[in-house]
């Protein structure tokens, strides 16, 4: 029989046992949060510094040149900002479209079809694709992508490989339908749907990155995983990540990696010297909200660069 003393003993003992387990189920907690790649454990690697590299509040959209910088923001979506190499924001190109109209839109760089300037910035919205080219600047409609789901989001990039022609590949997000471009005609051509929501971002995969080599790489926000889709349409399954929101790849002349982070107001720069050792056969992944940024290989393996609780949208690289 428990007399009242014993039981006075005892209640340090449950506290014990109960901070204790706290501690237990935190650890799983954040064992869990990084164990996306189909069950497999991720390589950790410690958060790596970065910097601001330009002050946009609500930026979203990102395209880079070893030049320059051009970003789209969900508080204006006619509105087209370019940075400097001296991180100086600038207004670059308005387009005509009303305010009241915005949903979330996608900014992508490609050759321009006239191949009087090396470089042109292409941006959809409401299923509109414009090309902004500068000296002077001038806005132009050159497609719209016509569906029967409401559109709200929206993804593109530019095919620099080749394997889907030299296209901007362009991903509605409502249903997860890919179409393809014509930059030089405006002819638009339905390719495939994956029959999902939450696709942003579709970048073609260079040659180099294993089997998926010259597909689009898609991530898939609800799905929680980053696919391959061939040139045939078939789709591959690469990596598991949570909230998967975009996808970029480095090159031999990336600087660094840059990302939209919209907690901050702005975009960050991961610098080339941090990335050490995942510059060459990786892609880089990052999850909406506070699910971080990681390199991923065509194997499916992972090596968390940041984990932290920004809000963020889209990468690219520098």
């Amino acid at each position: 029989m428990s007399t009242r003393n014993e039981s006075a003993r005892a209640k340090p003992h449950g506290r014990l046992l109960a901070a204790a387990l706290t501690v237990v189920l935190g650890l799983v907690l954040v064992v869990g949060l990084t164990h996306f790649a189909f069950g497999s454990p991720l390589t950790p690697k410690q958060s790596l510094s970065h910097s601001e590299f330009a002050s946009i509040p609500g930026v979203d959209g990102i395209a880079a040149s070893s030049q320059m910088v051009y970003a789209t923001t969900d508080y204006n979506c006619t509105q087209v900002w370019a940075v400097t190499p001296w991180h100086q924001v600038q207004l670059y190109a308005s387009l005509p479209i009303p305010v009241s109209k915005c949903g979330e839109g996608a900014i992508a760089m490609g050759p321009a079809p006239c191949g009087c300037e090396s470089w042109v910035v292409y941006v959809i919205q409401e299923g509109q694709v414009f090309e902004v080219s500068n000296w002077p600047t001038t806005v132009t409609l050159i497609a719209t992508v016509t569906t029967s789901h409401v559109q709200q989001d929206w993804g593109m990039s530019y095919d620099q490989v080749g394997t889907f022609h030299h296209d901007l590949i362009v991903g509605g997000a409502a249903q997860g339908d890919i179409w393809l471009v014509n930059i030089t005609t405006g002819n638009v051509t339905f390719f495939t749907s994956l029959n999902t929501h939450q696709i942003e971002a579709l970048p073609v995969a260079p040659m180099g990155f294993g089997s998926y080599g010259g597909d689009i790489i898609v991530p898939i926000q609800l799905l929680n995983e980053v696919v391959a889709v061939s040139p045939t349409g078939v789709v591959s399954p690469i990596v598991g990540y949570s909230q998967a929101e975009g996808v970029a790849f480095p090159t031999s002349c990336s600087v660094g990696l840059l990302v939209a982070n919209q907690t901050a107001g702005g975009i960050d720069l991961y610098p080339k010297g941090e990335l050490s050792g995942l510059l060459s056969g990786y892609a880089f992944v990052n999850g909406e909200g506070d699910r971080g940024i990681a390199a991923f290989t065509a194997s499916g393996s992972l090596t968390v660069i940041a984990v932290q609780t920004y809000h963020l949208e889209q990468i690219a690289f520098l």
